[in-house]
C-alpha cells in the first residue's frame, strides 16, 4: 500500500512576547507525541492587531503515523492537545 499522506494542521496563537518560537514549537511537539512529524513557525506578527506584550504565531503541525491513515479524530486529538499544552505552559490563546 502507498504511505499514508500527512496531514498539515495550522494554529494561530497568541503567545507573550517572552516566549521563543522555539519554545512553542517544542511544546507543540511533546503535547502531540510520536505523531507529529513536524512542527515549524510559518508566520510571525506583532503589530496593530495584536495586543500589546504579545505575538501571534502561525505554526503548521505535520500530523502522521507511518504506514497507516489516521483517523480524523486522531488528528483532532493531536491537535487538541496541543492547544491545551501551549495554553497551559505558554500562556497561548488561539486567534480565530
Amino acid at each position: 500500500p502507498p504511505p499514508a499522506a500527512p496531514t498539515p494542521r495550522d494554529l494561530a496563537v497568541l503567545v507573550p512576547d517572552t516566549v521563543t518560537a522555539a519554545h512553542v514549537l517544542d511544546v507543540a511537539r511533546e503535547a502531540g507525541g510520536d505523531l507529529v512529524r513536524r512542527a515549524e513557525v510559518f508566520d510571525h506578527y506583532a503589530g496593530d492587531q495584536v495586543p500589546e506584550g504579545k505575538v501571534s504565531l502561525a505554526v503548521r503541525l505535520t500530523i502522521a503515523e507511518p504506514g497507516r491513515t489516521l483517523t480524523d479524530e486522531e488528528i483532532e486529538g493531536v491537535t487538541e492537545r496541543a492547544v491545551a499544552a501551549l495554553g497551559e505552559q505558554v500562556g497561548a490563546e488561539l486567534r480565530s
